[in-house]
């Protein structure tokens, strides 16, 4: 981000479709990268009755305008990042409503090569709303090269 800022651009499109998630502790970095200081999700675990609330402590964040380009296909870290993003104002979302999975798990392996996949929490928004089992609704629906279009508009305003 330092180095786009340094080149001048001040606008940015991040291409999430098709994106099925990831590592939650790089989609936190991500959305911390644009977000500055405050709460940006929270965490339940399954298994405790304290949750973890997720600050961005950016005082520093960047005045880039971002549009964010998400289908059925972006779930899991792609949401998160969608999520936060959106939830702090800082991105408007393109394209089709996400899949829904505001989740995050672990891989347990057995030494036979066997694994088994738990889930240990549920993310929400700042606001206590969950994005688990509903997606994330954008704030233009487009679909194909609509969406770049429909972004490219915006980002020009």
């Amino acid at each position: 981000v330092s180095e786009i800022q340094s080149k001048g651009i001040k606008k940015l499109v991040l291409d999430l479709r098709n994106n099925p998630g990831g590592d939650l502790d790089a989609a936190q970095q991500i959305a911390e990268t644009f977000i500055s200081a405050g709460t940006i999700a929270e965490l339940r675990y399954k298994d405790s009755a304290e949750n973890k609330f997720i600050k961005s402590s950016n005082y520093n964040a960047p005045k880039i305008k971002v549009a964010l380009l998400v289908n059925e296909y972006s779930a899991s870290a792609s949401e998160f990042i969608t999520m936060a993003m959106k939830s702090r104002g800082v991105a408007k979302v393109f394209g089709t409503k996400t899949y829904g999975k505001g989740v995050t798990q672990v891989v347990h392996r057995f030494s036979d090569g066997t694994a088994v996949k738990l889930t240990v929490t549920e993310y929400f928004r700042p606001n206590g709303e969950t994005v688990n089992g509903i997606g994330i609704t954008p704030d233009i629906e487009a679909e194909g090269a609509e969406v770049y279009e429909e972004a490219l508009k915006e980002l020009e305003q």
